[in-house]
């Protein structure tokens, strides 16, 4: 069957957690790797991050803190498999950290094309390679991204100008209806930040 763009590049653009996966199986394809390989050699051990994987098996079973369901239950990790370019990636707040302290070395040419606008629309809202960037109203611009599962939700920004980063990493369900305060914590505290 043959699908269709229903419209003109530029016009629209769509979050996709499908084109993730996507993404992540034709990068497994062409290089041959499969996507922890690829992590691993590209990411993780290049920006100093050894607690991040996708792998939950080979972690220490006491590092990873308790997912909780909508009603703040006990929830068992979900199991991504061929989704798991998606939000399989398991990690620490140093790790990121490590991440989020790399986007600042702007002679980085693979991180700067991550955040090279790909769409703009009329808000405050662009989008590069998987950041969400926002023109903030108090003029400052935001590199950011979230996810959530069944136990967790996330949520990471980064100001290349100022070089500073906040990033949240919670145990409250991504499918709660408070999953959002999340990321409102994660813009209050850039924020603050901002004003010093």
């Amino acid at each position: 069957e043959k699908l269709e763009l229903h419209y003109e590049q530029g016009q629209v653009s769509k979050y996709s957690n499908i084109g993730s996966t996507i993404l992540g199986f034709t990068l497994s394809e062409i290089t041959g790797e499969n996507y922890e390989s690829m992590l691993q050699k590209n990411i993780f051990k290049p920006y100093g991050m050894p607690f991040s994987t996708t792998k939950r098996e080979s972690l220490d079973p006491g590092s990873l803190v308790k997912g909780l369901d909508e009603e703040g239950l006990p929830t068992p990790n979900w199991d991504l498999n061929a989704f798991t370019p998606a939000g399989g990636i398991l990690s620490n707040v140093k790790d990121l950290s490590s991440f989020a302290s790399a986007q600042f070395d702007t002679s980085n040419y693979a991180l700067n094309l991550t955040r090279e606008v790909t769409f703009s629309d009329t808000t405050h809202i662009e989008v590069g390679l998987g950041w969400h960037i926002i023109n903030s109203k108090i003029g400052d611009r935001w590199h950011w991204h979230n996810g959530g599962t069944g136990g967790y939700r996330s949520s990471m920004a980064i100001d290349i100008e100022r070089k500073n980063a906040v990033i949240v990493l919670s145990n409250v369900s991504g499918l709660s209806p408070k999953a959002f305060q999340i990321d409102d914590l994660c813009f209050d505290l850039m924020k603050s930040l901002s004003d010093f």
